[in-house]
């Protein structure tokens, strides 16, 4: 199997839309995160990836910010929200030591690259 290594230089227009859908993601992650744990916390139960998910288009309503913003993208952020919960509980059973999934902080340095 051969493999390519490509080095992309986007112009300033593109890297302003790289930086906007960044941010978007990375508030929407913190924003699922914080919805599961209050989800938990009021019933007992979790959220899954598929009920966050169908929230989706109602939140596209509301943050028109998201409408720009490919769908297969936001749905790939609540995807990492799952993982991130499945290593929680992975880890819980196994007895590593690995934390409770974290509030993603946005890598400023994206932003004035």
């Amino acid at each position: 199997m051969i493999t390519f290594k490509y080095r992309i230089y986007p112009n300033k227009e593109q890297r302003e839309n790289i930086d906007f859908t960044l941010e978007r993601c990375h508030l929407l992650y913190n924003r699922l995160l914080a919805e599961r744990k209050l989800h938990y916390e009021e019933t007992g139960k979790g959220l899954s990836q598929y009920d966050q998910n169908k929230t989706l288009p109602e939140r596209k309503k509301y943050v028109p910010a998201l409408k720009e913003v490919h769908s297969q993208v936001l749905q790939d952020v609540s995807r990492r929200v799952e993982r991130a919960f499945q290593n929680f509980f992975r880890g819980i059973r196994e007895g590593e030591n690995i934390g409770y999934p974290r509030f993603a902080k946005f890598p400023i340095a994206l932003l004035n690259a």
